[in-house]
């Protein structure tokens, strides 16, 4: 036992040991208070108990991340009050809070909540708005608004024109269009290519969207 205790006593003298245990003793405060270590969550709880108004409170005055976090809880709640929560939190100042509204908007509502998408997609300053909303488009496979999209391949960010050929060949369900190392080359491709796709096959692809809807 005597020599037990004496090989602890000199191991705690070595400077390495003391800085594993502050290390240790850090990692467990900081996931204890992030909520990962356990139920200390509240959006999670939220989240799971359907606490649309408590979800609602965070999504307009939480940080941007958790409002953002609450919009896409929001989705899978899916009630009528949720999906109002949704709209008005779409019209966020704050871009990515508008723009994962506009995501969850697609995810719980589906097509008929996709007009202001379109808006977004064509009208927002910001283009990391302008992407979610050309996803939000591909997520609810909304075929109306494949003119919008294709339209929208204009954006002078590629983040935007990338998201929008994502969504595109998603709602068609073809290989993302032609490609080139010269951007304005490939925006040209691409819009040559997509009016001329969407012209010859436009119709087909509606009307099997249409009948897959039960119209």
């Amino acid at each position: 036992m005597l020599e037990l205790n004496w090989s602890l006593h000199g191991a705690f003298r070595r400077p390495w040991i003391w800085v594993a245990l502050v290390l240790l003793v850090a990692g467990g405060v900081w996931v204890s208070r992030t909520g990962l270590g356990g139920g200390d969550d509240q959006i999670a709880r939220m989240a799971q108990s359907k606490d649309v108004e408590g979800l609602a409170q965070v999504a307009a005055s939480g940080s941007e991340l958790d409002s953002c976090r609450a919009v896409k809880a929001l989705a899978n709640v899916r009630t009528p009050l949720a999906l109002q929560v949704l709209r008005q939190r779409a019209q966020d100042d704050r871009a990515p809070v508008r723009g994962s509204s506009m995501i969850a908007l697609a995810r719980a509502g589906g097509r008929k909540e996709m007009t202001p998408a379109a808006a977004m997609l064509s009208q927002d300053k910001s283009a990391e708005a302008r992407a979610d909303a050309a996803k939000a488009l591909g997520e609810a496979w909304d075929c109306d608004h494949v003119p919008d999209l294709i339209a929208a391949l204009e954006d002078p960010e590629p983040v935007v024109t990338r998201q929008v050929q994502k969504s595109l060949a998603r709602i068609c369900g073809i290989e993302p269009g032609q490609t080139s190392s010269d951007p304005a080359v490939q925006r040209e491709r691409l819009i040559k290519y997509y009016k001329a796709f969407w012209k010859l096959s436009g119709p087909v692809i509606t009307r099997y969207h249409y009948e897959h809807r039960g119209k």
